[in-house]
């Protein structure tokens, strides 16, 4: 008797194993197609599947799976939230929706490609694709891209025009200036990243825009004229004057970046030891430690007169 019971047993348990490989063949034949026919972040995918396409994908030539991939990570990634792209296995997150874990994948993929070693061919395709986009979305991607993994100089013709399109969104104009002044010439093309920075709208928005280019991170292969600094620091300070007082703490990084290139000391922050600047409770400082460092750097600007450089004429 029991040996029978151990016989059922052992068929149950290899009509297990043979329905399980079953459907682990089932899944590697549907992502095996789904890779190939590049439709798989539109679809409904299991773990494993998408465990499957990570490692399918991943050593693909980026050529042929980039313009998948950049598709999946416009198309698909979230407006109203933010998603942790991060971890081990992110697109395994219970939270997320399938659009959601596909979306990860996508970022993922897109990551793993463009990580180093720097592989020049990689930035032929990034250039090749920025060629042929049609979508701010695409080009922002595309110039970040550019900007902090694979960089060719084949692509300025194309971040210039990309900048200097008035149609274009202000966030793609800038990301193709900053990819510019990171790479190429700084001081060629800083007059084009003042006026994009101008164009923002007055307040927090405007003074992000300049803290970014003003930043000394952002240094192409030129080190930056007088010329381009004298504009910088007049382009600030007029960003500064501009806004209602009642928005100076939002102006706070931009009187520091002045501090900054000015070389002065402090970049323009009343006494840090002052008590009156001082939070008690979280030992943090008062709306007023960043509004006096606003008022600080517009009463040293006035004190000078308040020069103004004017733009450079057209060439």
């Amino acid at each position: 008797m029991p040996s029978k019971k151990l016989k059922m047993l052992g068929i149950c348990l290899a009509l297990l194993c043979a329905v399980w490989g079953a459907i682990l063949m089932m899944q590697v034949i549907r992502a095996k197609v789904l890779v190939d026919s590049g439709n798989w972040p539109q679809s409904f995918l299991t773990l494993s599947e998408r465990n499957l396409i990570f490692k399918a994908v991943k050593d693909e030539p980026f050529a042929q799976v980039a313009p998948v991939l950049l598709r999946a990570v416009v198309e698909l990634r979230p407006v109203s939230y933010a998603i942790n792209i991060y971890g081990k296995t992110p697109w395994d997150e219970k939270r997320y929706t399938n659009r959601d874990k596909n979306y990860v994948l996508a970022e993922m993929l897109w990551s793993t490609h463009l990580a180093r070693p720097v592989d020049p061919a990689k930035a032929d395709v990034l250039v090749d694709l920025l060629r042929a986009s049609t979508r701010s979305d695409e080009k922002t991607i595309l110039s970040l891209a550019l900007q902090n993994s694979i960089w060719t100089s084949k692509a300025v013709p194309l971040l210039i025009a990309i900048a200097d399109d008035p149609h274009e969104t202000l966030g793609t104009r800038s990301c193709a200036i900053n990819t510019l002044l990171r790479h190429d010439d700084i001081n060629r093309h800083m007059p084009m990243a003042i006026e994009i920075v101008r164009a923002h709208p007055i307040g927090g928005m405007r003074c992000q825009a300049f803290n970014w280019i003003a930043t000394d991170g952002v240094r192409g292969n030129a080190p930056l004229s007088q010329e381009s600094r004298d504009r910088l620091v007049s382009a600030g300070f007029e960003i500064l004057k501009a806004m209602p007082e009642k928005d100076w703490r939002g102006g706070y990084s931009t009187a520091c970046k002045l501090g900054w290139l000015l070389h002065i000391k402090d970049e323009f922050c009343p006494n840090r030891k002052d008590p009156k600047y001082k939070l008690v409770k979280s030992g943090g400082w008062t709306d007023a430690f960043f509004t006096d460092t606003v008022r600080n750097a517009l009463a040293w600007n006035e004190a000078r007169g308040n020069p103004v450089v004017p733009p450079p004429s057209p060439q």
